[in-house]
């Protein structure tokens, strides 16, 4: 668990709150992997026996090395990839919850000087870093950020390295390797990869955060909201397959359903009125 780790104190007048996404079928309305396969049957191209079927959980990024292969075997360009995955939408209000924490994401400067004439500190304040945590791969986020000018919106994009190389093929890696979570893919323990951040940050900085909210909708995010504390926050999307299979004592940490964007601003909002906080912006 990562209790621990989020709790070290940030500013003294400052709650430091991690924000961790999802990307396909949480920040983007559809699955980036299933898109891309499909344009081969937009192409009239039959794909080989041995990429007939998808994997249902392990094994994707091998999987996916084969269609992009056999995609630049088939002129299927690494630009005609990029312009169908920037069709992608990004799911309803996540635009505008991703400028609200984006707005909020800058240090607050509070010094031990600041307060009224009576001496009174101000309000501690609620600031939050925001980052991608996804087992899809840079190419295919990045390129969906650009279309939706969201590339300055988070601190990291955690995600399998992926690249176009001269000859224009789309190269796939995978974020490291791993036995030891059996929940997880061999290719990224979610679980693993949020505590290291948050371990770095503690390194990098001698502070943590106050709190942890991961916001996802598939089985491969459980992980990591197994991890989290009773102060911590996992948003599952409602309807999806995370939330038809989540039992109530998988997690610590307290559940909130969301359909869009704007469900899961509203929750902030409301706790940093709890907290007594200026929510005007």
């Amino acid at each position: 668990m990562c209790s621990n780790l989020c709790r070290t104190p940030a500013y003294k007048r400052q709650r430091t709150v991690l924000v961790l996404f999802d990307f396909d079928l949480t920040l983007c309305d559809e699955d980036t992997y299933s898109v891309v396969i499909q344009m081969a049957l937009l192409a009239g191209l039959t794909l080989p026996p041995h990429l007939q079927t998808p994997p249902e959980y392990e094994g994707w990024p091998e999987y996916m090395r084969g269609i992009l292969e056999y995609f630049h075997v088939k002129k299927i360009t690494a630009d005609m990839i990029k312009e169908r995955l920037q069709e992608c939408p990004m799911t309803k209000g996540m635009q505008e919850l991703l400028r609200y924490l984006h707005d909020h994401q800058e240090p607050s400067k509070f010094t031990a000087e600041e307060g009224d004439k009576n001496g009174v500190a101000p309000d501690t304040k609620t600031v939050y870093e925001t980052v991608i945590l996804s087992d899809a791969n840079s190419c295919f986020i990045q390129w969906i950020l650009e279309k939706h000018n969201l590339s300055h919106a988070f601190a990291k994009v955690l995600t399998n390295p992926s690249e176009v190389t001269a000859d224009g093929r789309i190269k796939l890696g995978e974020f490291h390797e791993q036995t030891e979570c059996k929940i997880s893919p061999k290719n990224m323990c979610k679980g693993r990869v949020m505590e290291e951040w948050i371990a770095q940050k503690v390194k990098r900085t001698g502070s943590g955060y106050s709190a942890v909210y991961y916001v996802g909708d598939s089985m491969n995010d459980l992980c990591p909201a197994k991890r989290l504390g009773p102060t911590d926050i996992f948003f599952v999307r409602r309807g999806f397959s995370l939330h038809k299979k989540l039992a109530a004592n998988d997690v610590l940490c307290k559940v909130e359903l969301w359909s869009d964007g704007r469900d899961i601003l509203k929750t902030l909002k409301a706790l940093r009125h709890l907290k007594g906080e200026n929510i005007q912006q």
